[in-house]
């Protein structure tokens, strides 16, 4: 069958559980950003990069959660 380490069964974990999926990498964003905040602010000027990657966190947490989230004000299920 297939392994854990396949793609196809982590991108299934976030279609069977989007909610906490979407919670994991909102989660991961906001640690990324203020890990990024505290080193920026301690003169790491490398850091920067860090808010370019909790950015694209933040995207991939928010179009995947549009599609599952936006099923409950339409009323389907």
């Amino acid at each position: 069958m297939y392994s854990a380490t396949d793609n196809d069964s982590i991108k299934s974990l976030g279609y069977r559980h989007p909610y906490a999926v979407t919670g994991v990498r909102i989660a991961t964003a906001i640690w990324t950003l203020i890990i990024g905040i505290i080193l920026v602010s301690d003169g790491y000027t490398w850091a920067w990069g860090l808010f370019a990657v909790s950015a694209a966190v933040f995207t991939v947490a928010y179009i995947p959660a549009r599609a599952f989230f936006g099923s409950r004000r339409n009323g389907r299920s």
